[in-house]
């Protein structure tokens, strides 16, 4: 990189997932390449004033990274996975719930609906931020 070298913010965000997919292969696969796990995707949470335009955006970059499978979801479901998943939040029925999403440099709340599937599998979704 040199002085004259101008970069977009495109190009920007393809070098640092570029890294992280590398990282992610070495240090969490054992080297094993992403591209070949049939059973893998990649999940990237968005702001959720964003536009369909800057999301197909985001999810263009991510593949051209060599991420698999990129799916895209508003910031609010990813915490009420998260939070599902590692056991902070346990739902038995369907319900709303209100959720604060303090993030880096914003702050939003949503209410979403958390449906429970007669498998128990959760399906959420934002009702209003």
């Amino acid at each position: 990189m040199t002085g004259q070298d101008k970069y977009t913010p495109d190009d920007l965000a393809l070098l640092y997932l570029t890294r992280i997919h590398k990282q992610l292969e070495e240090h969490y696969f054992n080297g094993a390449k992403l591209s070949t796990m049939a059973e893998l995707s990649c999940v990237i949470g968005c702001p959720s004033d964003w536009s369909e335009v800057r999301k197909e955006n985001l999810k263009r970059i991510a593949e051209s990274a060599g991420f698999p499978k990129v799916r895209l979801c508003d910031e609010q479901i990813v915490v009420i996975y998260y939070h599902h998943f590692f056991g902070s939040l346990k739902f038995r029925k369907s319900q709303n719930i209100l959720v604060y999403d303090f993030g880096g440099g914003t702050t939003d709340v949503a209410i979403a609906r958390i449906e429970i599937t007669d498998s128990g599998e959760i399906k959420p979704k934002v009702l209003s931020v």
